[in-house]
């Protein structure tokens, strides 16, 4: 099987044929079956680091950031093990975790993240990371502004603060900060 030039993800479903399954990834355009055959591949050897990247590019193409998130962090934690990745995918990566826990509100991982990767990024990639470090700082300030701003749900109707509107966007004099 790993004589041909390809490998379908049928012939890779063989039990234990871990670099069928690889192989089958790698020449996959459809995002699904890379999901299907490279998770089955890290269920048989997950002592593998360098699919875990292309798992997570894969998951966030599909938009399963659960399962994206967890495999870019679990690639991250093995990083030094792994080969050199692909430029281009270890950025396309890099961007699609970021912004995924900004769209959650993950503030605090975030930067973590963004400092995190920033000492092994390319200067481009530094460039980015910087700009969506300082993205999470401001929208953790401008949550952490509307959180004391919200009405306290109690049984009576007075509130012990004056609530005020929510924030779209921080005052001028904390931008420049």
């Amino acid at each position: 099987m790993l004589t041909h030039k390809t490998v379908s993800p049928a012939e890779a479903a063989l039990p234990f044929a871990v670099a069928a399954r690889l192989r089958a990834a790698s020449s996959s355009i459809n995002a699904q079956d890379k999901v299907r055959l490279l998770s089955e591949a890290l269920r048989i050897d997950p002592s593998l680091v360098d699919s875990r990247l292309g798992l997570a590019d894969a998951t966030f193409t599909l938009k399963r950031t659960a399962l994206a998130l967890a495999a870019w962090e679990s690639y991250m934690t093995r990083a030094q093990a792994a080969s050199a990745p692909d430029a281009q995918e270890l950025s396309r990566v890099r961007r699609a975790a970021v912004e995924t826990l900004l769209q959650q509100a993950e503030y605090v991982k975030a930067i973590a993240m963004c400092d995190q990767m920033t000492e092994a990024a390319s200067e481009a990639d530094r460039a980015a990371l910087r700009k969506w470090r300082a993205r999470a700082v401001r929208e953790s300030s401008l949550a952490a502004r509307n959180a004391s701003r919200r009405p306290e749900i109690t049984e009576s109707i007075s509130q012990s603060v004056v609530v005020e509107p929510k924030l779209t966007q921080l005052p001028a004099t904390e931008i420049a900060r």
